[in-house]
Parts: C-alpha cells; sequence; structure tokens
C-alpha cells in the first residue's frame, strides 16, 4: 500500500475476474514517528487515506460490472470511530491534507484519528458519486465502519518498551479478538443500500458526525476531496477519469 505500481498491478488482476461480489479495504497503520513515503506524504496519510482511495477508485469499475438483479456488490472501507473526535483546525481548511502532512504537526494517535476522518470525506465524495440517478437502482453499495479496539499489529512500530508493555495489558483486558472484530465487516457488508454513504459502528448505523455535518463539515469535506484527487493526479494520472466515475 506504499507502492502505487504495487496497488495498479492487484487492480489488474481483479479485473480480470469474471465478477466481484465484495471489496473489503481493511489495509492500516498508526506510525509511530514521522516519515515519509515514496510519494512524499506522511505514511499515516499515504497508507489510510491516498492508497486507499486509489484502490477503491480503481476496484469500482468491476465491482459496478458486478451488479446483478439480485445483488449489489458492496465497497466497504474500514475506519474507526476516532474520526468522531478529530480536530480540524480552521486555518488548514484550504489544505488539510498538506497541513497534516507537515512534520511539526505530527502526533502519532491524533494523526491516526484524523487520517480516518479523511478516509470518512473520501467514502463520502464516493458514496456521492456512486448515487443513482433519474430513478435508476443504486449499483455499487459505499460504505465504512468501525470494527473495534481489536488485538492486531496496528501498533506495531511503537518502540517504547514502557508503552509497548501497557499496550500489552491493555490489549489483554479490554481489546476484542481478531475475529470478533471481523463480524463487523461481516454484518456491515451484509446490509445492503441502506448503508450506502453511512458508518456502520456497534452493530449499528451511527449518526454522521459533528465534525462532517453544517456547511463547516461539507466544506471540509470538499476540501479533504479536493487533496486527495490532487495528491493522487500527481503521480496516477489516470485517477483524473477514474474520479469522474
Amino acid at each position: 500500500m506504499l507502492d502505487y505500481d504495487s496497488i495498479k498491478s492487484f487492480a489488474a488482476k481483479v479485473s480480470g475476474l469474471d465478477h466481484l461480489d465484495i471489496a473489503i479495504l481493511n489495509a492500516g497503520m498508526m506510525a509511530a514517528s514521522y516519515s515519509q513515503s515514496p510519494y512524499g506524504w506522511e505514511k499515516t496519510l499515504q497508507v489510510n487515506v491516498l492508497s486507499t482511495t486509489l484502490l477503491a477508485l480503481r476496484l469500482l469499475p468491476i465491482l459496478r460490472a458486478s451488479k446483478t438483479p439480485n445483488s449489489t456488490p458492496p465497497l466497504e472501507i474500514v475506519s474507526s470511530g476516532l474520526h468522531t473526535n478529530a480536530q480540524i483546525s480552521s486555518n488548514f481548511e484550504s489544505a488539510p491534507l498538506q497541513a497534516y502532512n507537515d512534520p511539526k504537526n505530527f502526533s502519532f494517535q491524533p494523526q491516526y484519528g484524523k487520517s480516518k476522518f479523511f478516509v470518512q470525506c473520501a467514502v463520502r465524495a464516493i458514496a456521492n458519486r456512486e448515487e443513482p440517478k433519474g430513478g435508476e437502482a443504486l449499483v455499487v453499495i459505499v460504505t465504512s465502519l468501525c470494527s473495534g479496539a481489536c488485538k492486531s499489529e496496528l501498533g506495531r512500530e511503537l518502540s517504547n518498551p514502557v508503552v509497548r508493555v501497557l499496550m500489552k495489558v491493555f490489549n489483554f483486558i479490554f481489546m476484542r479478538s481478531t475475529e470478533e472484530g471481523s463480524r463487523t465487516l461481516v454484518s456491515g457488508a451484509v446490509l445492503g443500500s441502506k448503508a450506502h454513504g453511512r458508518f456502520w459502528q456497534h452493530d449499528r448505523i451511527a449518526d454522521d458526525a459533528p465534525n462532517l455535518t453544517g456547511d463547516k463539515g461539507e466544506r471540509l469535506q470538499e476540501a479533504v476531496w479536493h487533496d486527495i484527487i490532487n495528491a493522487l493526479i500527481k503521480d496516477v494520472l489516470e485517477v483524473t477519469q477514474l474520479a469522474r466515475g
């Protein structure tokens, strides 16, 4: 997911399938310190936001082609409930990704939450573009979800030994197993059209987060989507056409 050529190669293989019933984009990371991808983006933003969006855009055509009278394929992107608490300063609204790509603004846990906020903006933008026109049927269900805190290697980059011990204790006491978390991925994938553009968490479709609603939320969504597309086009020219649908 740090290599656009690898993403494009994978998507090309998927495009060779007769049909694609479902796509669940679950790859993600939480970087412990600031480092950049080959494309000049902080790695959490690169993997969780830019690369995930590119993969989603590349898979949409085969998902659209897989629509049948009895089945509407879902594109499900794993996000996090932490997006609801992401604070986007008003002076960063005009170029949010660039602002959070600045090493001076990096803090590993807030960065992860902000990356998931950006994911939510991408999900909303893609879902809006997949809305049926003129009474047509929905062709692809675009949705996001949170499986809750699960035992995984998400925090594998944490190097402080005290923090690692505390995380192991916390994981043992409070976190779900990966199998338990996976149930949310499965249940979210079978919700049907009511999940389109929405966020599935704790076995319910959650209300929209305050930072995604109102005039400010809509402006911020547009700014984030604009940033994502421009960042991708710089290195993957075909995104110009993919973003148009």
